[in-house]
């Protein structure tokens, strides 16, 4: 099965409807597949998804994923889909992901990942551009995640 980026948001997403009894906003779901494709590369040496992650001012974003939830805003995000299913090992990644930066507020996940190289190396140049749409490089990813 080829899992998508939007899968993985959904995943995501009931992960925190059904521990938190709520949900998350557009901005924390896309550092959370940041981390959950970061840390498939740095652990499996291969990719999660095939979604290009990007730079964005407020962090890396995955654009598909964004342009599905835009409409919501910074509000959390309450639509209805089907929940994906997925292998026992991407479960268990996904589900560590969520657990280990589920906690932190959407604007600590913004702080964090850029102070982590893969996005300092994308945006390189671009610090102040609002329209800077640089891919992160999944070698720069890959070292970054194996090192932790």
């Amino acid at each position: 099965m080829s899992v998508t980026a939007l899968d993985v948001a959904k995943y995501i997403l009931n992960y925190f409807r059904e521990s938190h009894g709520d949900s998350i906003s557009n901005l924390k779901l896309q550092k959370l597949l940041y981390y959950a494709q970061g840390r498939s590369l740095g652990l499996n040496n291969e990719l999660l998804f095939d979604d290009e992650i990007q730079a964005w001012v407020h962090g890396p974003v995955v654009p598909s994923v964004y342009a599905h939830f835009k409409k919501n805003g910074w509000q959390p995000i309450y639509d209805e889909f089907k929940i994906p299913t997925f292998s026992k090992p991407i479960q268990d990644l996904l589900n560590k992901v969520c657990e280990d930066y589920g906690g932190y507020l959407p604007c600590e996940l913004e702080r964090m990942t850029h102070e982590e190289y893969p996005l300092k190396v994308a945006r390189e140049g671009y610090e102040y551009d609002q329209n800077c749409s640089v891919p992160l490089n999944h070698n720069v990813m890959k070292e970054f995640f194996r090192s932790k």
